[in-house]
C-alpha cells in the first residue's frame, strides 16, 4: 500500500490522507506521482503532485485518486504537467529503447538524424534525451562498438568513426 494513503475503517478501501498528500504537493514530489492527483478549484484543472505549476492555496485543492476521478469531479488535466498521459521520463526511456532496438537490429550503425526520427524528436532534442538515459545509452553504445569492432577490418575505419555517440558529438 502507498504511502499516501490509509485504510478507511468503513469501506475497508484505500483512502487518501490529505496531510502527506498536501506534503507531497508542496515538495512536487516525483516519487508521489502515480498515487494521486490533486484538483484546483479556483482554476478547474487537475495535476500530478510534482507539477511545477505556482502552488495553489490549501483551501482550494481536493485529491482524487485517479485521472478519471478528478475528472468526474469535473475538472480538466492541466496542460503543463499533462497528469492523464504517461510521465516525461517513460516516454523518453521508451524512445530511447526504440533507438536502441534500431542500433542493435542494424548491420551499419544508424545515423543520428535516423534514429532521432525513429524516436520522433528532432537530432538535437533526441541527443539530450539519449544522454539523460545513461544505462541504456552504454549498453547500445557497447553493443554497436563491439560490432563495429569486428567490421573495422572489413571497412577500413576506425571505431569511434562509426560510434554513434562520438559522432554525436561532432
Amino acid at each position: 500500500m502507498s504511502l499516501m494513503m490509509r485504510v478507511d475503517e468503513n469501506s475497508k478501501l484505500p483512502a487518501l490522507d490529505d496531510g502527506m498528500c498536501w506534503r507531497a504537493v508542496q515538495r512536487r514530489d516525483r516519487a508521489a506521482d502515480g498515487t494521486f492527483v490533486y484538483s484546483v478549484r479556483t482554476t478547474g484543472v487537475y495535476c500530478r503532485p510534482s507539477c511545477a505549476a505556482r502552488l495553489p492555496l490549501r483551501q482550494n485543492v481536493a485529491f482524487h485518486k485517479t485521472c478519471a476521478d478528478a475528472e468526474r469531479a469535473g475538472f480538466r488535466p492541466c496542460k503543463r504537467c499533462r497528469p492523464n498521459e504517461p510521465a516525461l521520463a517513460e516516454a523518453h526511456a521508451t524512445a530511447v529503447a526504440r533507438a536502441c532496438r534500431l542500433i542493435e537490429e542494424a548491420e551499419e550503425a544508424p545515423s543520428l538524424e535516423t534514429l532521432a526520427q525513429a524516436a520522433g524528436m528532432s537530432r538535437f532534442h533526441f541527443h539530450r534525451v539519449f544522454k539523460a538515459v545513461p544505462q541504456r545509452r552504454r549498453r547500445a553504445c557497447r553493443s554497436l562498438c563491439s560490432r563495429a569492432m569486428l567490421a573495422r577490418c572489413d571497412s577500413g575505419r576506425s571505431y569511434d568513426q562509426r560510434c554513434v555517440c562520438h559522432r554525436a558529438r561532432r
